[in-house]
């Protein structure tokens, strides 16, 4: 399974690319750019099966981008990283279309679970939301 993580900060890019390749076995794919996407990015979403983009570096609206995504490849499942912990600021994310929303500083443990129950349809907030 491809995923691909989309976001300016390339420590948090590389820290998860080897979180879900080490745990998971994952195939993963680096996009730096959040404003407009190349060809070659375009073609690494087109085979992604996950897409998770953080939303603490991007430079557009988080929804807008979400909305964006989700609306080029509806069929894949995005995964919102951002430091926000009320519901009230992560709801219109999920409704943008986002699978998923973890905190930027997300575990292990909570990112292999998000990937798991996303994958199986369902949907997952991080447990710090409240």
């Amino acid at each position: 399974m491809d995923i691909v993580v989309i976001g300016k900060n390339q420590s948090i890019n590389k820290a998860l690319c080897e979180m879900l390749k080490d745990e998971m076995g994952m195939n993963t794919h680096i996009v730096s750019s959040s404003k407009v996407f190349d060809d070659k990015d375009y073609r690494l979403m087109c085979t992604a099966a996950i897409i998770i983009v953080d939303l603490d570096s991007v430079e557009t609206n988080s929804r807008v981008l979400i909305s964006e995504i989700h609306e080029l490849f509806p069929d894949v499942k995005i995964i919102a990283l951002h430091i926000y912990t009320s519901k009230v600021l992560i709801d219109p994310i999920i409704a943008a279309g986002a699978s998923a929303y973890l905190l930027i500083d997300t575990s292990r443990k909570e990112l292999v679970m998000a990937v798991q129950k996303i994958t199986n349809g369902e949907k997952f907030i991080s447990y710090e939301v409240g």
